[in-house]
């Protein structure tokens, strides 16, 4: 657990989506083949790529009036596995969407969109990491003299 980042990654354009789409490989984010219920990978029969249409994506379009749908599809490049990080990231959702809305105070043009393009799996990692407890992290204090154990 020394190594939570991931050394590699490429950002994706995401189709012709507004929202960039980042995917990461190695521990902790999910990367195999089943992507959990939703795929951002199929169009699931469209003619189109419809997150792209202002009636989708837009301002006041249904992602934007969605946030279940439009966290999945942020969340789910990275995080629909049955991970333990995964699980978390999804258990997220209400704090992230928390954060939006006081954002919103301070920038009233602020979308779903733009909010959560500005964070990533790397800032879910780090929040993650934190919550651990430090031999979780597997630190061990007493190695560096601190702690319970004495040096003599």
């Amino acid at each position: 657990m020394a190594d939570l980042w991931p050394n590699t990654g490429s950002w994706a354009s995401g189709g012709t989506t507004a929202m960039p789409v980042y995917r990461p490989t190695g521990s902790p984010y999910s990367t195999g083949a089943t992507p959990g219920f939703y795929n951002p990978d199929s169009s699931y029969g469209g003619d189109r790529d419809w997150a792209s249409t202002p009636a989708v994506a837009g301002p006041n379009g249904y992602l934007e009036n969605n946030w279940d749908a439009l966290y999945t599809r942020f969340i789910a490049p990275w995080a629909s596995g049955q991970t333990p990080f995964s699980r978390w990231v999804r258990s997220q959702s209400g704090e992230v969407q928390q954060a939006m809305m006081a954002a919103i105070a301070s920038n009233p043009e602020l979308t779903g969109q733009s909010f959560l393009s500005q964070l990533g799996p790397q800032n879910f990692a780090q929040q993650w990491n934190q919550d651990f407890t430090p031999s979780q992290r597997g630190e061990n204090p007493a190695y560096y003299g601190a702690g319970r154990q004495s040096w003599i």
